[in-house]
Parts: structure tokens; C-alpha cells; sequence
């Protein structure tokens, strides 16, 4: 069929409501890592993957190595750094190289560390240079891929209680020891990440030793450090997440504790901080992972503790990413299915969707709709066993009918999203509906409902 007809549907949804905001969703991977906090992660964009190292549960520090490829988790296995936990990753981008430096595991002397690695190609290496950060951990570290640099600031180290405002750059050879005329006050628990619209490294927030949170913006550019004055900015806070959603240019951060736990997000757009407005989100405040998507597209989130300090291993996804799920059952026998055929809906791709099994010569359709709670004021799903149709639910709130083209057993509804950036995030709701005379008293039979959320890859 002619996708016009649909286009202007979405076109009427899109300007009728504000559904392009960003938003955190669930993801359901076939294999997922053990729960785990104070993991790190760095993603390799180039090869569209998310490399995670280690981190803690309880008093259990773990070891293990896992690469994200934007639909499960992959253990890797082979030699690799000590167990720990409040470490630090970054990408190095020019060398195709995921970086790894300190941590802690315990409260030993002996259980600080000061190592660095690096993850190529598979594997780890341990690597030697001729000067090195004291330990530590609570630091942040971020990949400048303008420059070929990973950017290091602050920490804790174990010399008492001392907080740390020192800024190293790793070259991919040696650590070099910057001293820039300015710089923010020593702390941990910061969070740091490249931002793309201005080409330097961003750093939020913070413990100063003593405290409180700090709630400060800095920028690095390779010679020193710029304390930003934004119009908005978030709440103070420590152990926040950052990370860089490279497509939209933007920073994305989430989390952290003031003294309470936070779990909000909110964006950078290389001059002022913006609150994302969101209906859903993870509850997960307390020192999760967060990395750039394995395409660039969005950020992704793995892990943390809850609110009640314990150890989760949920993965979710800020973004507009394209994404379909089914939801309800079908009527019939065999129960009438509606699927998507090529995948999810990416924006400037065909979207084909096929319901069967379809009476043979049967006239069928699929109902686009914007909502799945109600239809004309009545809540949602409504049981169609009223009107004649036995074991059938209506799912949506049939907005549009859209015909099939009938092939066989199956109908086939196929268009093209409109690769317009207004579309991203627009979530619509689908069901199929067919002609079934003499299967009840209505003669028709539905299918269950797919959410399909318009986005990119």
C-alpha cells in the first residue's frame, strides 16, 4: 500500500502531542551479567559494542569481563584485572582501546590499586609507563577523541583521608601530569564525559572531603579547566553517571545521592543543563554504570543499587531507540498474531507487519492507535465478548484501520517510517483485526497488540 495514508496519520499524532522526548526504557537481553554497582563501562562505537568491568555486590568484589552489542550481554573470558570495585573506564577512540585505571577492593593497604589496562582486539594487557597516578578511586576519567587523550581528574587516595585534584592524561604510552592554572576543588565521586558540542570534557558535581555535594560545571580543553556558569544546572550531587549520546550531541546524566537518593536525568547541550521530563526511569541511584550506546545513538545504564542498597542487574536504555513489544494475547484457533517481519521501527525504514493466521479470502486489517489504556473513555483492554466476539480483547484505541494485502493465510501491511527526527520516540499501538464468519457471533477474530516505538537503530 501507499504509505501516504499512514504518514499523515503520524504526521497529525506528532503535531498534536510533544511525544519526541527522550525517554529510559527496559531492555530484556537473553544473557544478562550478575547484579553489580561501582562496575565500569566504556563503549567502542566503531565496533558497536559496551566492554563492562568488574564492580561489587554486598562484600563480593567481582572479576568479570561482559561486552553489550546492543541486544545481549557476552561474557569474555581470559586474563584480566584484580576484582574491584570504584574504578574508572574510558574509550580511547583513535587507538581503538578501552582504558582502565584504579579502584578498590576492601580496606586493606594492600587492596588500593594504581594499574592501568587495556582492552583491544578481546583481551587485556596490563600496561607499564614510565609515570603513573597515585591510586585511588572515586575518580572519573573520560575519552577526548579530538585530541587522543584519556582525561583523568580527582579521587580518593589511601594517605588518610585525602581527595584528590590532580588532572593526568593517558597518550596510549604514558600518563602525562597536567598542571593547568585552574581546576576544580579536590573530591570524588564526580562524573565525567566528552562533549561533543563544544569538543572538551565536561565534569559534574561531587564529594569535596567535608562536603557537601558540590553541584558545579567544568570543562576541559587540553590546557585548563573552566568553571561554566549555565542558567540551569542540576541538584548537587555525588557518584552521578555520565555519559555522551554522540548522534544528539548531547550529555546525558543520571543519578547519584545529596543525601537522599536521586534518580533523575538530565541533559547537556554544550552550554546549559535541561531536565528530562520523563514517565518512567531506573531506580537505581546508587553508583550504576553508564556508557555511550553501542551505535552512538543513545546512552545505556547497567546495574547500581536500588533504593534499598541492593545490587541489580537491569539494563536500560535513554534514547529515542527504536523498539517493538507485544502485549495481550490473541482470539481464535489458532489464535490470531500480528509480528513485525524486518524488525523494529527505525526512522527511514520500511516497517512491514504481518498478521496469520488470516482466513483464506478474508478481508484484514490493522488498527493504529495512540493509547493503550483507553478507547473513548473506556479502559483499556476491553473484552469483546459483549459484542459478539468470544475471547477477543480490543488492545488500542483503533485511531486508524489500515487494509492488508492478503497473501495466502497472512496479511502483509508494509510502509516507510518517515526519516524525520520529529517522529523519534513516537510510540503507536497496533492490532489486527479479520473477517471470520462463522467463528462467533461477530464474525471477526483479533490479535494480540504490539507497542512500536519509532526511533533510530
Amino acid at each position: 500500500m501507499s504509505p501516504s495514508r499512514l504518514h499523515g496519520f503520524v504526521s497529525c499524532l506528532v503535531l498534536a502531542s510533544v511525544s519526541n522526548a527522550q525517554s529510559w526504557r527496559p531492555e530484556t537481553p537473553a544473557a544478562v551479567p550478575p547484579p553489580r554497582a561501582a562496575h565500569a563501562m566504556a563503549t567502542d562505537v566503531g565496533r558497536g559494542r559496551i566492554l563492562m568491568f568488574g564492580g561489587a555486590a554486598g562484600s563480593s568484589y567481582l572479576g568479570d569481563t561482559w561486552e553489550y552489542d546492543g541486544s545481549t550481554w557476552s561474557a569474555l573470558t581470559g586474563p584480566a584485572p584484580a576484582a574491584r570495585a570504584r574504578h574508572a573506564m574510558a574509550f580511547d577512540a583513535q587507538r581503538a582501546t578501552a582504558v582502565l585505571f584504579g579502584g578498590i577492593r576492601g580496606v586493606g593497604f594492600n587492596d588500593w590499586f594504581g594499574d592501568t589496562w587495556e582492552h583491544r582486539a578481546g583481551a587485556w594487557q596490563q600496561r607499564a609507563s614510565a609515570h603513573h597516578p597515585p591510586v585511588r578511586f572515586g575518580h572519573a576519567m573520560a575519552g577526548d577523541p579530538v585530541r587522543g587523550r584519556v582525561v583523568m581528574f580527582g579521587g580518593r587516595t589511601r594517605s588518610g583521608t585525602v581527595f584528590l585534584a590532580d588532572t593526568w592524561e593517558w597518550d596510549g604510552v604514558d600518563w602525562i601530569p597536567r598542571t593547568p592554572a585552574h581546576a576544580p576543588s579536590a573530591r570524588m565521586g564526580h562524573a565525567m564525559a566528552f562533549d561533543p558540542s563544544s569538543g572538551r570534557v565536561l565534569l559534574f558535581g561531587g564529594l569535596p572531603l567535608g562536603g557537601p555535594a558540590a553541584g558545579d560545571t567544568w570543562a576541559w580543553d587540553g590546557n585548563d579547566w573552566t568553571v561554566l556558569a549555565p542558567q540551569h544546572a542540576p541538584a548537587p550531587r555525588m557518584q552521578a553517571v555520565m555519559a555522551t549520546d554522540e548522534r544528539r550531541g548531547r550529555v546525558v546524566l543520571y543519578g547519584g545521592s545529596n543525601g537522599a537518593p536521586l534518580t533523575d536525568t538530565a541533559e547537556w547541550n554544550g552550554s546549559d543543563w535541561a531536565p528530562s521530563v520523563l514517565t518512567s526511569h531506573p531506580e537505581l541511584p546508587t553508583l550504576p554504570a553508564l556508557a555511550t550506546g553501542p551505535t552512538g545513538r543513545h546512552v545505556l545504564l547497567f546495574g547500581g543499587e536500588d533504593v534499598n542498597g541492593v545490587a541489580r542487574a537491569e539494563t536500560w536504555t535513554y534514547g529515542s531507540v527504536a523498539a517493538v513489544r507485544s502485549f495481550g494475547a490473541g482470539c481464535g484457533s489458532p489464535p490470531l498474531a500480528l509480528h513485525s517481519a524486518n524488525g523494529r521501527p527505525v526512522l527511514g525504514q520500511a516497517l512491514v507487519l504481518e498478521l496469520a493466521p488470516v482466513p483464506v479470502g478474508a478481508p484484514s486489517f490493522v488498527w493504529l492507535g495512540i493509547s493503550s489504556a483507553t478507547w473513548l473513555g473506556i479502559p483499556l483492554p476491553l473484552d469483546l465478548t459483549t459484542f459478539g466476539a468470544t475471547s477477543c480483547s480490543l488492545y488500542q484505541d483503533a485511531a486508524v484501520a489500515l487494509p492488508c494485502t492478503p497473501v495466502g493465510s497472512i496479511g502483509s501491511l508494509s510502509t516507510v517510517i518517515p526519516n524525520l527526527t520529529i517522529f523519534a520516540n513516537l510510540e503507536l499501538f497496533a492490532q489486527g483485526f479479520a473477517l471470520a464468519p462463522g467463528v462467533n457471533l461477530a464474525g471477526a477474530i483479533t490479535s494480540q497488540g504490539l507497542a512500536l516505538n519509532l526511533g533510530f537503530e
